[in-house]
């Protein structure tokens, strides 16, 4: 999107657009915004990840864990992988995972806690992963099947956008009865951002389909 008003800009003409035709691609803006989410739990996170990554390093932790995970009942018995901390996507991942495989997790690292470096996360430090957990699965089916759209429109983007920013509503209302803490203001806030550069650019494509208004280019042709 941001190459094609470029290309409006540079035939057009319109310098004064110029300021105002930058957005990042859909991705990015809403990587940016959950990232406002997830720093609330960063310590946490950075603990589980410590964790994990213990575990799937040391031969011994691996088959102690297996063997919890077997009398637990889960079908897989591979401990949870650590996520990339720069894509939100997989720190949801991470999270889920591991929730769900508390069990196990919690007992490998108590069991080998002088070893792994940490304590035992607590159930409060648990209950804010899940928390957070939840409010992320709308984001991240919005973000899939947009990605699954290989001829996503504006207006598709738009609305999903919108629908973003509702869900930041509603989560904040569950954030404050729940867990204190949590917020989702910072992430309501650059999706409004977002949302507003995405009506300036469709302004810009507007103004460019416009045969009344005259361009730089019909000036040079009078002269």
């Amino acid at each position: 999107m941001k190459h094609m008003f470029q290309l409006i800009n540079a035939t057009v003409g319109y310098e004064q657009m110029r300021p105002c035709n930058h957005v990042r691609c859909t991705d990015h803006s809403v990587q940016l915004a959950i990232l406002k989410v997830l720093v609330r739990i960063k310590d946490i996170n950075a603990q589980l990840r410590q964790a994990l990554v213990c575990i799937r390093r040391s031969k011994t932790m691996r088959q102690a864990y297996r063997r919890e995970a077997d009398l637990a009942g889960f079908a897989s018995k591979e401990p949870p992988h650590q996520d990339c901390p720069t894509r939100w996507n997989s720190t949801h991942e991470m999270g889920s995972d591991a929730f769900s495989k508390r069990v196990p997790l919690d007992h490998i690292m108590n069991l080998y806690n002088d070893t792994i470096g940490i304590d035992v996360l607590s159930d409060e430090q648990w209950e804010r992963i899940a928390a957070v957990n939840v409010f992320l699965r709308p984001p991240r089916q919005v973000m899939e099947s947009l990605a699954a759209d290989r001829k996503t429109s504006l207006d598709l983007v738009s609305a999903s956008i919108t629908h973003l920013i509702k869900h930041c509503e509603n989560g904040e209302t569950t954030f404050k009865d729940t867990n204190q803490d949590l917020t989702t203001v910072g992430m309501k806030a650059k999706l409004q951002q977002y949302e507003k550069l995405l009506v300036e650019e469709s302004a810009i494509v507007a103004a460019y389909l416009n045969p009344q208004l005259s361009r730089p280019t019909d000036l040079t042709t009078m002269g």
